[in-house]
């Protein structure tokens, strides 16, 4: 064997060993971290228990404003799915974060939030309460800032998914909100 050759088979030896050994060395690759969505306050997962059924993406508008129409802490999160057909989009939910004057009140038929949690669950709508102190934080002389939950297709009158389901989603989904919401701004 010329000494060109066993160069050249040396190499293709030590190539083809570098390829395997990259191709079967252990990764400490982590799976991406699902998306947290409505200012870092739900997580996608959770999101999704708000399943509002057959249609395209859902698109998540977010909308923030500070010191106009009374409130010094506002915002809005609105997620939208494309009908299927493509002919439009319908609301799944929507989330509203802002500064109130008096607290949550608790209306007729509703099923309280859960321990260490103010609020209320209807079937289709939400109310919480975030802890004292969390006003100030916020930059608001409110004394409280309120997070409303709209979950739309959750309505008796749609019949989409059963009471008890729409309670138990809608809790699970504010109680979210609220802790990461609290978290962020600190209080």
């Amino acid at each position: 064997m010329s000494a060109k050759r066993l160069a050249l088979s040396a190499a293709l030896v030590v190539a083809v060993g570098a390829v395997l050994a990259f191709a079967l060395w252990p990764r400490d690759e982590k799976p991406a971290p699902p998306r947290s969505l409505c200012f870092g306050t739900v997580g996608e997962r959770t999101a999704a228990l708000l399943d509002d059924g057959p249609g395209g993406r859902i698109d998540m508008d977010e909308f923030e404003r500070k010191g106009e129409g009374g409130f010094a802490f506002f915002r809005s999160c609105i997620a939208r799915r494309d009908n299927p057909g493509g002919d439009g989009t319908r609301t799944t939910y929507s989330i509203v974060m802002q500064d109130a004057k008096s607290a949550v009140g608790r209306p007729k038929g509703s099923v309280p939030l859960g321990d260490g949690f103010t609020g209320w669950v209807l079937r289709d709508r939400a109310e919480a309460q975030l802890p004292a102190g969390c006003a100030a934080k916020a930059g608001s002389t409110a004394p409280h800032v309120t997070v409303e939950l709209d979950v739309p297709f959750q309505a008796e009158k749609r019949n989409v998914v059963d009471r008890e389901t729409a309670v138990r989603n809608s809790s699970t989904v504010l109680r979210e909100v609220v802790t990461n919401l609290a978290r962020n701004l600190g209080c």
